[in-house]
């Protein structure tokens, strides 16, 4: 295939692929029923947070129902482009007529991180801000032994084993909603890029509180020991990520783990070679000139993990994110 050469994973297309650089869905009839909010400082570190809420009430669901919430973290940058972050933490289609009922409701709670995108163009207030020095220590040394030529990067040292700045503010203004609207049954958790290394934090400290989670191409390796955490909490996470992201290396947050997934009763993995988009097109995104298409895994996510023809993108996984949120919550 002559394109081969044009994309960092080329070598990976098969002789009748195509390329898809847009989404297969359209996410904007469903961010119209998102209401924005703002959830005052509990943290002078961090300072208030906006954040955008769907009601299932205020759209043909019982007042009187129990429902889920699901609870999503966005990928760097999207807090710049205001309401469009709820689809880019791949939440805003489950707001959707056809994605609820398949859940048989649910509450979305979608957070924006307070970036700030500075003069060289680099962002500070990202969700994966860490809040301490980098712990190493709570690693398997096999574990480091395999991330050891990432960690000569001082970013990607200075952000394994801490903890993120917004933890206690994610945490307040998850359990203030629980305790406002007595419909919430439980929580499922959504973390992509950034926000998947803001979800694994909080993942990690508060297991008890999430009945799942989905943790997308997410810019933070879990130790051993808080992954037994998570596990022994009896919450389900799905692990998506392409073994060819250009922007969080597979290598990096995921491989070194993998073989604790396939062992765990609780872990689940989505991990394929190429992800693609509805029409079964390899996903190609050229942002600002650099490459992403296989990092924006949250596409997919939101795609329900169907292609338009109705086939599930993984087999395992016939009934979709919507057909696992029904079953564990």
């Amino acid at each position: 295939m002559s394109e081969c050469a044009n994309y960092p994973w080329g070598k990976y297309l098969l002789p009748n692929d195509k390329i898809s650089v847009q989404a297969t869905y359209d996410p904007r009839p469903c961010l119209e029923m998102f209401e924005k909010r703002v959830f005052p400082s509990v943290d002078e570190k961090v300072g208030d947070l906006t954040y955008y809420f769907y009601d299932p009430t205020l759209h043909g669901y019982s007042a009187d129902g129990k429902y889920p919430l699901i609870f999503a973290l966005h990928g760097a940058g999207a807090a710049l482009h205001g309401i469009d972050a709820v689809a880019w933490s791949g939440a805003a289609m489950y707001a959707s007529e056809a994605y609820q009922k398949r859940m048989g409701g649910a509450y979305i709670l979608v957070p924006l991180a307070n970036e700030v995108q500075q003069e060289d163009g680099s962002m500070r207030g990202l969700w994966m801000s860490p809040a301490s020095e980098p712990d190493h220590s709570i690693y398997e040394p096999s574990i480091l032994a395999q991330v050891e030529p990432y960690l000569k990067n001082g970013h990607i040292a200075n952000m394994l084993g801490t903890d993120t700045i917004y933890a206690d503010t994610l945490y307040k203004l998850l359990h203030t909603t629980l305790d406002k609207y007595p419909a919430i049954k439980n929580t499922v958790l959504f973390g992509t890029s950034s926000g998947g290394y803001g979800g694994w934090r909080v993942l990690i400290n508060h297991p008890e509180d999430f009945a799942f989670a989905v943790l997308m191409a997410g810019a933070y390796l879990p130790a051993t020991c808080e992954l037994k955490k998570i596990e022994e909490s009896g919450c389900e996470v799905l692990v998506a990520h392409s073994r060819n992201d250009e922007a969080v290396p597979f290598e990096l947050a995921t491989a070194p783990n993998m073989p604790f997934f396939e062992a765990s009763p609780r872990f689940r993995t989505f991990c394929p070679v190429l992800i693609r988009r509805g029409d079964h097109g390899v996903a190609s995104n050229p942002f600002s000139g650099h490459e992403i298409g296989q990092h924006c895994i949250n596409d997919i996510i939101q795609q329900d993990l169907m292609y338009d023809d109705g086939q599930p993108c993984d087999p395992g996984i016939p009934e979709g994110i919507t057909g696992l949120i029904r079953k564990y919550t």
